[in-house]
């Protein structure tokens, strides 16, 4: 039949591992007293397999030159396997060095992972263009997935878009260095289910050693759902497409608005209820945002060429209602409930809570009688959110004849993290943050006790200025002053006591790192200070690459050879975290990338890459 084609297709992607351990002795076996070593070997094979396939029929029909019709129907599947085997020594060898699961001086260690998942989609889209400039089209589809359960595990999702090219309807109207311009709208509906196995309801295997081992079934702490689900995203978009002066400047912007109802997300629980979190379709969330991009060539004759180009979006969301009895979700806390990650019905996704310092109603902190600031314990505070105001890019691309070299760069504006090794590192005192006043010469007062305890606050005395001018020039420690030991590194922390008098109390910066900062919820201690923004500039890559001329390529049958080099994440030009990585959080989560919690730093790269087409 004219038009109509019907093709069918099955793939297949499969990769194997296997993978030996062998670790050497860290001392020679005779000094082991006890009959263990620190020699090992293991050895583990897996395999990853992805098969896919699919059916369509579509038909393609123009009509009296200006009509076109296109449609699809078809049905799709992927199925994915992963297998992993392990075997291993324990306690060591019995041979020093002797890489053999034989050799192993304990039981032997074996373990077994497998999964599977399958999602088989079917689907319906239909096109109608006019006259080359308008086009109307539908869709839609229905999937299933083994990560749910059966019942809820299908989900239907359409769509609808229409798009305008103004150009070609207006044709000779237009001005000559307006190239192309195209109006788009469209409204759809995305189905998500959850990761594999995270909805499941399982029993987790234990074992118990005495005199014999026993095993033992238990509930993990974290558990599914068997009544979760699919969530669905509602989103209308609009934008236009431009381009001018031959294709040297162009620009594409976009909004939209998008409202995510039934979103699964694990929220914590009393663990009264046999665990301490579970999967849920907790709520509404809603987005809008705008994304803009700009692209050109300002320059260009026979040999050089200039390329410019950056985009910018930003994003704003609001959680619009929650399960039925939820007005907050706690996504995280940590060390004791000192910070926690939260989202409130009618607030941005993400808000940072912790107990912070008291203040009046001035705003200025209220100081006890150690002279540190004193804690508010009654309720956490919002310090902070972790959704970022601006993200985008920039980039340039200079050429002369063959020779290329290309930069991207990439920034974020806001978003706040939370910094905990800042927090620790603040109590042991070994960041430039936490140095401040350790003697006169970094700002420190001249001080005194009448008292060998100079924790006792009421025996210290202040320096007046014109004792200091006496004594600072030839001052070391160990000088005395009245007859008493005399310090120099004395700090006045900002704020009043609490009858509303100006601080006066001396304390060292000792003092206020060991007890204003570090793990836990003391009395003076907050997490306030490490919600920190975290805003960057980086340069992502540079590149520098040649593409040998043809004449040189065909002598051996390639149409075209490109060798470059290039570095990877090579600087920042700004960030608002000096001292840390500002991408390295703590997993892909958007709930740990909120977090900095000691990763190893992201890496610097270098390398070079031939890339041939024959």
């Amino acid at each position: 039949i004219p038009g109509l084609t019907l093709s069918a297709r099955i793939a297949t992607d499969v990769t194997t591992d296997k993978i030996e351990n062998k670790n050497s002795a860290d001392n020679s076996h005779v000094f082991s007293t006890n009959g263990q070593y620190s020699d090992s070997y293991g050895l583990s094979n897996s395999k990853y397999e992805i098969v896919y396939g699919d059916v369509m029929l579509m038909l393609d029909k123009t009509f009296a030159e200006k009509h076109n019709v296109t449609a699809n129907f078809g049905w799709n599947a992927r199925q994915e396997t992963y297998y992993l085997s392990s075997v291993s020594t324990s306690n060591g060898l019995t041979q020093e060095n002797w890489f053999h699961l034989n050799a192993s001086v304990g039981n032997k260690n074996a373990s077994m992972d497998r999964s599977e998942l399958l999602r088989t989609g079917m689907f319906l889209t239909a096109s109608y263009g006019y006259n080359s400039w308008g086009y109307l089209e539908g869709s839609i589809r229905q999937e299933k997935t083994s990560t749910l359960r059966s019942g809820n595990n299908s989900f239907w999702y359409p769509s609808v878009s229409l798009s305008v090219l103004y150009t070609e309807l207006l044709k000779d109207k237009t001005p000559k260095w307006w190239n192309y311009g195209k109006f788009r709208a469209s409204y759809g509906v995305v189905g998500n289910a959850p990761e594999l196995y995270r909805a499941n309801n399982a029993y987790q295997q234990g074992s118990l050693t005495r005199s014999t081992t026993y095993t033992y079934n238990y509930v993990p702490t974290g558990i599914g759902n068997d009544a979760i689900k699919p969530e669905t995203k509602h989103e209308f978009e609009i934008g236009i497409e431009n381009k001018f002066f031959n294709n040297r400047l162009g620009m594409e912007f976009s909004y939209y608005y998008n409202d995510i109802k039934d979103q699964i997300l694990t929220t914590t629980a009393a663990a009264s209820m046999g665990a301490t979190s579970m999967l849920m379709n907790v709520g509404e969330l809603t987005n809008k945002g705008i994304e803009l991009s700009v692209y050109g060539t300002p320059y260009r004759d026979k040999d050089w060429n200039l390329d410019l180009r950056a985009n910018v979006a930003w994003n704003k969301n609001t959680v619009k209602k929650l399960a039925d009895g939820l007005d907050v979700l706690s996504h995280f806390d940590t060390d004791g409930g000192a910070a926690s990650l939260e989202s409130h019905v009618g607030q941005p996704m993400g808000d940072w809570y912790t107990y912070t310092w008291k203040t009046d109603e001035n705003g200025n902190y209220i100081v006890g009688d150690d002279g540190l600031y004193v804690a508010d314990k009654t309720e956490r505070h919002k310090v902070g959110n972790a959704m970022p105001k601006l993200t985008g890019g920039f980039g340039a691309s200079l050429s002369y004849k063959n020779l290329t070299l290309d930069m991207t760069f990439d920034f974020r504006v806001g978003g706040d993290v939370l910094n905990t090794p800042w927090q620790y590192m603040m109590d042991a005192g070994n960041i430039t943050d936490a140095v401040g006043a350790r003697d006169y010469a970094s700002g420190g007062i001249f001080y005194y006790s009448d008292k060998d305890d100079v924790s006792d606050k009421s025996s210290i005395h202040v320096l007046t200025p014109e004792q200091v001018a006496q004594v600072a020039p030839t001052y070391k420690r160990g000088d005395k002053f009245n007859g008493h030991n005399l310090w120099d590194n004395g700090v006045i922390q900002p704020g009043v006591k609490a009858d509303g008098t100006p601080n006066d109390i001396v304390v060292t910066q000792f003092e206020i790192n060991d007890s204003q900062y570090g793990w836990g919820t003391g009395a003076t201690q907050s997490y306030a200070d490490a919600i920190q923004k975290n805003s960057y500039v980086k340069c992502r890559e540079i590149s520098l690459a040649y593409a040998l001329p043809a004449a040189w390529t065909k002598k051996f049958a390639c149409k075209s050879l490109t060798i470059s080099a290039f570095a990877r994440n090579p600087f920042y030009i700004y960030r608002s975290l000096k001292l840390f990585d500002s991408e390295t959080s703590d997993a892909t989560n958007w709930i740990y990338q909120a977090q900095i919690g000691g990763s190893t730093a992201s890496a610097r790269s270098f390398g070079v890459s031939l890339r041939a087409s024959f």
